[in-house]
């Protein structure tokens, strides 16, 4: 069963994917399972289904929108992929890595 945390919604993907706001230090309570940054509902046990969570420490901006794309990256390998979480986790990072790389050079929305 998910955890019951606070959580405020921040916005709603492409595909209906919702995404939120979440206190870390407040889910590590309730799951040692939860990572920095961000997850997603991948984990049954923590997250409902059709989400994804942000530390709410994040930063607005591009820090927040590369974890946004990395977890839902991360997400689809696995859920459609059916990829393990470390291949999964390899792609999100090439992902999240080229995102940062079009938002410097000024392209890139997400």
């Amino acid at each position: 069963m998910p955890c019951k945390i606070k959580k405020k919604f921040i916005k709603r993907l492409h595909d209906g994917m919702k995404v939120y706001l979440v206190s870390g230090e407040a889910v590590r309570r309730q799951q040692t399972s939860f990572i920095g940054g961000g997850t997603h509902s991948t984990y049954p046990n923590l997250i409902p289904s059709g989400e994804i969570w942000i530390e709410s420490g994040m930063k607005k901006g591009v820090d927040r929108n590369a974890i946004i794309l990395h977890e839902d990256t991360e997400y689809r390998a696995m859920r459609y992929g059916h990829f393990g979480y470390g291949k999964a986790h390899r792609i999100a990072n090439e992902a999240e890595a080229f995102y940062r790389k079009m938002k410097d050079k000024g392209s890139g929305k997400y």
